[in-house]
């Protein structure tokens, strides 16, 4: 592997835990869903797991629009969300067959990271357009994150 291959690795491992501070469920379905399942440790390439996590996915998506919605940088959500970019990007790193430490803490300070800043962004584009306009926004950039970093590596489901 080359240094090149490195440096996507660290990039995608990043990206994908900015998707996940976002929108918790989005890292980790985008890898499971575009990685060979041969590839992922169990449980991650049990197909009823795999087709769960988009099913949360879009849950997440909904309930996030809701008023009663928790806060994502409560503890009880921020914890979630960087053991999730923790275990995207570790699995973003065993598909390229890299080593997952630094990718997963990468993953995981992203996440957290990303919470924070999607937060203050939603709220600041609140004042500007509807609620429900940002968080559909914020959707968007969660997704486009999610697939953005999953285009690195060998390993990707065809």
């Amino acid at each position: 592997m080359t240094r090149s291959s490195l440096v996507r690795v660290l990039v995608a491992a990043v990206v994908v835990g900015a998707a996940t501070g976002l929108r918790s469920q989005s890292g980790l379905v985008a890898v499971t869903r575009s990685t060979d399942p041969g590839l992922l440790p169990r449980p991650f390439s049990w197909p009823i797991l795999r087709r769960r996590g988009v099913l949360l996915a879009g849950a997440e998506a909904v309930v996030d629009k809701l008023p009663f919605a928790p806060p994502r940088t409560a503890p009880s959500a921020l914890v979630p969300r960087g053991v999730l970019g923790a275990i995207s990007a570790g699995l973003l790193a065993r598909r390229a067959r890299r080593g997952i430490a630094v990718p997963a803490v990468l993953g995981a300070l992203s996440a957290v990271a990303a919470a924070h800043a999607g937060t203050r962004s939603r709220l600041a584009a609140a004042r500007r357009v509807p609620a429900l306009v940002a968080g559909l926004v914020e959707d968007a950039v969660a997704t486009g994150l999610a697939m953005a970093a999953v285009r690195v590596g060998p390993g990707r489901a065809q």
